[in-house]
């Protein structure tokens, strides 16, 4: 995908989803919409990638696992060429190792990841279960799961640089970073579970806003899409949203 061309004059089409979501930050974060329009950015990234190969899906990170020590998961984090690397030690603080080592973002800087290793530590699953599991409505199990993704991403992106944080740190620089897919794949992985613990609560949506508005900046097809289409997991056409249980 970073070798396709730009639909809106980015470096690449992988960098039109950052373009797209740094520009729209402000409407889709600290309010309700906020899982409802990750959800389908995932799925227009997904289908993308698809378009490369079919048989693509976006995994996610359950970073609540070994939350209290995430670097334990060399998987993910290592030198290794197929893993997402570790963290930049320059100022700033490029990734040089991974399989994205050396990446540019959409303005030419280097990908940066800034974490501090020492206390590295996010929101625990068993933490995050009662609302996972019993959470009463969309509004509070929505203000927990966004809770808990704040977190990864002030961690990992890290802030102890002078000139420059890590990318996911600043929210519009987050999808820089390969690690934001996986990570927002996990936030939408624990809506869904949510959903299907509780299908009556799971079928709604906030009290604070409606189901009919529309998610800013993702169209489908020519047509703008609203909050409606999102909820039903299993709606039909693009909608087919599955995870499996998490296996070490």
């Amino acid at each position: 995908m970073r070798r396709k061309a730009s639909l809106y004059g980015q470096p690449s089409r992988y960098h039109d989803f950052g373009y797209i979501h740094a520009r729209y930050v402000d409407q889709a974060h600290g309010l309700p919409i906020f899982l409802p329009w990750h959800r389908e950015f995932l799925r227009q990234f997904e289908e993308e990638l698809q378009l490369i190969n079919p048989d693509v899906t976006i995994p996610y990170w359950d970073w609540g696992y070994n939350a209290d020590s995430p670097l334990s998961n060399t998987d993910m984090f290592s030198s290794n060429y197929y893993s997402f690397g570790t963290r930049g030690y320059a100022n700033p603080p490029c990734v040089v190792d991974g399989f994205c080592a050396n990446w540019l973002d959409r303005d030419y800087q280097c990908l940066t990841r800034a974490y501090n290793p020492i206390g590295l530590a996010f929101t625990d699953d068993v933490d995050l279960s009662p609302a996972i599991f019993s959470g009463p409505n969309f509004d509070t199990v929505a203000g927990t799961i966004e809770a808990a993704h704040n977190q990864v991403h002030d961690y990992i992106g890290g802030s102890n640089y002078p000139n420059r944080s890590g990318d996911m740190f600043p929210v519009d620089r987050s999808t820089n970073d390969p690690l934001f897919f996986l990570h927002h794949s996990n936030v939408d992985r624990l809506w869904w579970s949510w959903q299907q613990n509780r299908p009556v609560e799971g079928a709604k949506y906030s009290t604070r806003a409606s189901m009919n508005d529309i998610l800013p900046g993702l169209t489908y097809n020519n047509q703008r899409i609203n909050v409606q289409s999102t909820i039903d997991s299993m709606g039909g056409d693009q909608w087919c949203i599955q995870y499996a249980p998490f296996t070490r």
